[in-house]
């Protein structure tokens, strides 16, 4: 869900039987209205629109975590236009690949550079990673993204809602601590036209190879690339590290719990513990890898119970994705976070 590598540990005062007390309450609201937003989106959207519609989630939350200092109207229309275009957009990538290439790049580039902030939580992440899941994950013509609008206009709305519950929070205490959106004057030695850049270049190059060469279940690629390309190389370096490792074990679990655990029961209670898992411990990013890879393969399983080919591609596409992602990190228009100030 961020961007972050490490973590950071609450005050042991919030400490009962060794878990973070209001950390636990937090992580299982926001596990109960993940749920509940999914369960919604699959049953009335379609399964085509579960995804993006559980980042809608995911945009409210680190939109609220950054503590944006905008009126929750002005925040509702600047989100409603980028979803919605965003939608839009990746319904013409599906109808013609060789305009894709031109739009991925653009969006991207676009959406890096208008939310990039000078480091913190990075608030583009679940807006590209929700276009992800659109062009790559499930694509859709535009004469059936209907549902999927839907998603957009309430992930709006959620995000106003949660501009508005942060802003009576933030009440008493200084504010303009983020701009939502960075103008477009850019100075192309600047980290944030470099970091853009090299982000939509390796997207766009990503998705490219998965649509020419049709790779099934090539979104993990794209998300590795998305993921591991960072203004930080340093900790990008770190984030690929914890990323493999997390999936690796994320893979070898799932592959014991297939082997071991068959009441259909018992398999909804791990996907479960793993959901509420990758959220209370949203700061350890290998813990996160971990889960989402028992999520994303147990999804696969479900739905495609015939074969485990799969289980190997996970890894592997995390590793290619990765990798080229950092070679993209060091060779091209390299300019490090930690190295200088952003201009």
């Amino acid at each position: 869900m961020g961007q972050g590598v490490g973590s950071s540990d609450p005050p042991m005062s919030d400490m009962k039987h060794g878990f973070p007390k209001k950390r636990t309450i937090f992580s299982t609201v926001i596990f109960l209205v993940m749920t509940g937003v999914a369960g919604f989106c699959y049953g009335v959207l379609g399964r085509d629109n579960l995804l993006p519609s559980v980042m809608m989630v995911v945009q409210a939350l680190m939109i609220s975590f950054a503590k944006i200092d905008e009126k929750p109207l002005v925040l509702f229309l600047k989100v409603l236009a980028i979803n919605v275009s965003m939608c839009v957009l990746e319904s013409i990538v599906f109808m013609n690949m060789w305009a894709g290439i031109f739009i991925v790049f653009g969006v991207v580039f676009c959406g890096a550079t208008l939310l990039y902030r000078d480091r913190g939580m990075q608030v583009y992440f679940p807006f590209l990673l929700c276009n992800i899941y659109m062009m790559v994950g499930t694509p859709l013509p535009i004469t059936q993204i209907g549902g999927r609008l839907i998603a957009m206009v309430g992930g709006a709305v959620l995000v106003g809602l949660a501009q508005f519950a942060s802003m009576k929070r933030m009440k008493g205490e200084s504010k303009g601590i983020a701009n939502f959106m960075k103008g477009f004057e850019l100075d192309t030695k600047s980290i944030r036209f470099s970091f853009a850049f090299r982000l939509a270049l390796g997207v766009t190059l990503m998705w490219f190879i998965v649509r020419f060469f049709d790779i099934e279940y090539g979104k993990w690629l794209v998300i590795s690339v998305n993921s591991i390309v960072m203004p930080s190389i340093p900790k990008a370096k770190i984030k690929l590290r914890k990323r493999v490792l997390g999936c690796v074990i994320g893979v070898a679990l799932f592959f014991i719990f297939h082997l071991l655990i068959h009441p259909i029961a018992i398999w909804l209670l791990i996907l479960a513990a793993a959901s509420w898992c990758s959220i209370f411990f949203m700061n350890i990013y290998e813990v996160k890898c971990v889960c989402y890879s028992i999520l994303s393969l147990s999804a696969i399983a479900f739905s495609e119970p015939t074969g485990m080919g799969f289980v190997i591609d996970r890894p592997l596409f995390v590793i290619i994705g990765g990798c080229v992602a950092m070679l993209i990190n060091m060779f091209i228009l390299r300019r490090d976070e930690d190295e200088a100030e952003p201009l």
